[in-house]
Order: C-alpha cells, then sequence, then structure tokens
C-alpha cells in the first residue's frame, strides 16, 4: 500500500500483505484509503499508549 506515509505495508509471496505495524505513526490514512473495502480494523489505543501530542 503505498499511501502509508511510513511504507509499513509489504506484499507476501501468496498474495496477502504484510504490516509492520512496530513503527506505524498512528495517523490513519491506511484506515482512510482502505475504509471503503472493511480491509482494516483500525482503533486508537487506550490511554496511556501510543502517540503522545503534547501541547507547549
Amino acid at each position: 500500500m503505498t499511501a502509508c506515509p511510513a511504507n509499513l505495508f509489504a506484499p507476501t509471496a501468496d498474495g496477502g500483505i504484510l504490516f509492520n505495524y512496530e513503527q506505524c505513526f498512528e495517523c490513519g490514512t491506511c484506515y482512510m484509503v482502505c475504509n471503503g473495502e472493511n480491509a482494516i480494523r483500525w482503533t486508537y489505543p487506550d490511554g496511556g499508549q501510543g502517540v503522545v501530542f503534547r501541547r507547549g
């Protein structure tokens, strides 16, 4: 999937797609691109996990 800004999706030999989630920015681009296909289940993590945005 070329929409991922971190380039975390890669094709597999059997025609599937591998997602290397460890480096994910949690930007939601994959969800916006593929949501019409219901191809991705994506939810925000519980509080205290994932990316934290702070002002100051």
